[in-house]
């Protein structure tokens, strides 16, 4: 069990109904003078810090001011997290899927959801428009609301055809112009798995996309599709049910599990990820009440694959970075996040007109640049309160597309110094206690002492600033 604390008005992550797995563990701090073993919801009003709780269906009991505690399953206190970053990062309000969610054919989602495993979807996205256009196929249906009549539809049968008239290397090297593999090593040609994929729908009488049956009522269908070479994992084939239609299924591909990992700071399981975001979903949709699983997914991959962006100078290849089915390898995104975020940034700081704030951030590297967003946005909505260190750095890792334990405030604040040639390049917070900062900004003239904790030992001052002035009586950043 792992509890969630209200502290401030300003937290919301417990808007709304609670889970009915909690319904029973809301407890109230000492003095509050109101038992709560029976509340079912819990209401904010406004920026006060007094809350009610609704005990039956009749009466709303107010409460003075207190701290209020609620105790969650692990699975829950992670689903809270996810949905308080995906709120604070992606665009829910706008949210919308792709085009690949409205495809013409049931034969293209084999096509795609084939093809997907381990690359880029760049690639992918190639080989579907290269089929469509060899078969003069329309590749986007016109009306989103409804399914293509059958007749309009290409059956999965002539793509069958297809594929084994010439045989899988003809269709993958003149057709669709990819002879990828399912994996490095040992794996076929896609070209040939999709065939397979598409012999066991046949198999099974689907055809067009009115055929295939719900997920949850497919279960010997997945099973005969996982003996495709490929397709072991289930990722792919939950996927194709995503591609069809389906919208309470997620493919958890090594950008969601980065997203998950990332924002749980810890590893995340492709088994979990279904449950995390489809329960994060569920916090989010009284709030979003168009999103789904689905749209949370692509969601997540959207904003993952514009933070996570492969590099070719990097030394962790794309390859290296996943396991054949397409799942991260956690170490991997690590080391590859830290690596991105700590290049310096690539914008030139010759640009006339710029303030000097501006100039200095541009001159910053991108964990810097994110810190300063990330600070500002945060005290902007905090006011006159500190920034909870775990707000600023999970806020400011998600903008620099680095894991959390990669961004430390104390290197840019002006009353701390650390080892290492960046601490206090770039000062813009003030600590005010344990686990809180202060964004000020960069220039604040400061006036007071500088700490420093080396490893093992208890924090000591080193030096002392007055108006961005500073004098040290040990600077640690020097060599001894």
């Amino acid at each position: 069990m792992e509890s969630f604390r209200i502290l401030r008005p300003e937290s919301t992550s417990l808007k709304g109904p609670l889970p009915t797995s909690c319904a029973n563990r809301v407890r109230l701090a000492p003095g509050c003078g109101v038992g709560a073993a029976g509340a079912t919801r819990i209401l904010q009003l406004g920026a006060s810090v007094s809350y009610h709780l609704r005990r039956d269906s009749d009466s709303l009991i107010p409460l003075r001011r207190f701290q209020l505690e609620v105790w969650f399953p692990m699975s829950q206190a992670d689903a809270v997290r996810i949905a308080e970053r995906a709120r604070l990062v992606l665009p829910l309000k706008t949210a919308r899927l792709a085009d690949v969610y409205y495809y013409s054919s049931l034969s293209l989602c084999v096509l795609d959801a084939v093809f997907s495993i381990g690359v880029r979807y760049e690639s992918t996205e190639a080989v579907v428009k290269r089929y469509c256009q060899f078969c003069n196929l329309a590749r986007i249906r016109s009306d989103r609301s409804l399914l293509p009549p059958k007749a309009s539809q290409e059956p999965v049968s002539t793509l069958v055809r297809r594929i084994e008239q010439n045989g899988p290397r003809h269709f993958a090297t003149n057709v669709v112009c990819n002879s990828q593999r399912t994996s490095s090593r040992g794996g076929i040609l896609k070209a040939e798995a999709a065939a397979l994929f598409a012999k066991i729908l046949v198999a099974h009488g689907v055809e067009y996309l009115q055929d295939l049956p719900r997920y949850e009522e497919g279960r010997g269908l997945e099973a005969a599709l996982r003996t495709v070479h490929g397709q072991g994992s289930g990722i792919s084939i939950g996927y194709f049910w995503m591609l069809a239609g389906t919208d309470k299924l997620v493919k958890p591909d090594r950008m969601v599990l980065g997203f998950l990992t990332e924002t749980l700071q810890r590893r995340v399981e492709v088994a979990e990820a279904q449950r995390l975001l489809s329960a994060a979903n569920d916090i989010l949709i009284g709030e979003f009440p168009h999103l789904t699983p689905r749209l949370l997914d692509y969601e997540v991959w959207q904003f993952q694959r514009k933070e996570v962006k492969p590099n070719r100078d990097n030394v962790l290849t794309d390859r290296r970075m996943r396991s054949d089915d397409g799942a991260v390898r956690p170490s991997a995104l690590r080391l590859e996040g830290y690596q991105k975020a700590h290049q310096p940034s690539m914008v030139s700081p010759s640009i006339e007109g710029n303030s000097k704030r501006e100039q200095a951030v541009i001159g910053m590297t991108s964990i810097g640049q994110a810190l300063e967003r990330a600070g500002r946005e945060l005290q902007a909505r905090h006011g006159s309160n500190p920034i909870p260190t775990r707000e600023l750095t999970e806020l400011a890792a998600s903008y620099a597309g680095c894991s959390r334990s990669s961004v430390l405030p104390a290197d840019f604040a002006y009353d701390r110094v650390n080892r290492g040639g960046v601490s206090r390049a770039y000062p813009m917070f003030i600590g005010e206690g344990l686990g809180y900062w202060r964004f000020v900004g960069l220039g604040y003239p400061y006036t007071g002492p500088i700490f420093w904790k080396p490893v093992g030992e208890a924090e000591r001052e080193v030096g002392f600033s007055r108006e961005g002035r500073t004098v040290f009586s040990y600077d640690p950043r020097k060599p001894d």
